[in-house]
C-alpha cells in the first residue's frame, strides 16, 4: 500500500484551494470540483466542470479500478486523478467516455518535486508546496517534543 497521507498536514493549503476529504474503496485523499466558464462579448458562451482528485493512500490495483470505473456526470468534462507516490517516474493515461462527448478521465502517478507534465502543472505545484510544508511542519514538531 502506498501511504503519502502526511500530506494532510498541509490542511491550510488544501482549504485555500477548496479540497475536501475523499475516499473510494481503499483509495483516499482529497477532491474538488471546479467550474470553467468561457466568456465572449455576449457573455457566457460555454461552461464545463472538472473534478480533481489527489490520491495519497491507495493499493496498487486502485489506479486501474478507478480509471476503468469512472462514470460521466452532467457537464463533467474532465476527471483528473493524481496518485502521489514516494518515488518513480511520472506516468499518465487517459480515456474518452463516449468518444469524448461525455468527458475524459486522466490518471497520473506523480512524485513530489519531480518534473510533471503540463496537464497537471497547477496541481503538481500545489502538491509540491504541501509536501514541503508537511515535511517542515513534521520536523518542527519533532524538535519541540
Amino acid at each position: 500500500m502506498t501511504d503519502m497521507s502526511y500530506l494532510k498536514n498541509a490542511q491550510l493549503y488544501w482549504d485555500e484551494w477548496r479540497f475536501l476529504p475523499w475516499s473510494d474503496g481503499t483509495a483516499s485523499g482529497l477532491y474538488r470540483r471546479a467550474d470553467f466558464i468561457k466568456a465572449g462579448l455576449i457573455g457566457e458562451v460555454g461552461r464545463y466542470v472538472a473534478d480533481d482528485y489527489i490520491v495519497w493512500s491507495y493499493e496498487e490495483n486502485d489506479l486501474e479500478r478507478i480509471f476503468r470505473n469512472a462514470k460521466p456526470d452532467k457537464n463533467l468534462m474532465l476527471q483528473r486523478y493524481i496518485f502521489v507516490q514516494k518515488e518513480g517516474e511520472t506516468s499518465f493515461k487517459n480515456r474518452a467516455i463516449w468518444l469524448g462527448f461525455k468527458g475524459y478521465v486522466e490518471v497520473y502517478r506523480y512524485t513530489p518535486l519531480l518534473p510533471r507534465p503540463k496537464q497537471i502543472a497547477d496541481l503538481g505545484h500545489l502538491i509540491d508546496a504541501c509536501h514541503q510544508y508537511a515535511l517542515r511542519h513534521e520536523k518542527d514538531n519533532a524538535k519541540n517534543h
